[in-house]
């Protein structure tokens, strides 16, 4: 993503918008593995510039974008690893930056709204 990683929570609200990766697949049944997409995401992100030819856009320059890392997941507590979701999104939400959530598998988006 080329975004700067922000250490304390608190800054996020000097961003627009805020990266967060949630890597849980406890709501697979089938193929476990959606945990690491968040690293997944991040890694070939580096791979691409935030210039959009077609439009001639630079993401850059509309918006500050920042990652504020990944949400610590329990993976044998759901309960407890939506809890964690929901406050860490809430946070991000509260400060005024809009967060982007990187997942793992389709339940997180019940925690996330």
């Amino acid at each position: 993503l080329k975004a700067p990683y922000v250490e304390n929570v608190h800054d996020v609200k000097n961003y627009d918008a805020t990266v967060v990766g949630v890597p849980f697949d406890g709501g697979c049944t089938y193929r476990a593995g959606t945990r690491f997409g968040p690293q997944g995401i991040r890694r070939i992100s580096a791979l691409y510039t935030p210039y959009n030819y077609e439009k001639g856009i630079d993401l850059r320059e509309q918006m500050t974008l920042c990652d504020a890392g990944d949400v610590f997941t329990i993976p044998a507590n759901l309960e407890k690893s939506f809890d964690q979701i929901s406050n860490a999104v809430a946070h991000i939400a509260s400060t005024g930056s809009f967060p982007i959530i990187l997942g793992g598998d389709h339940s997180i988006g019940f925690p996330t709204v």
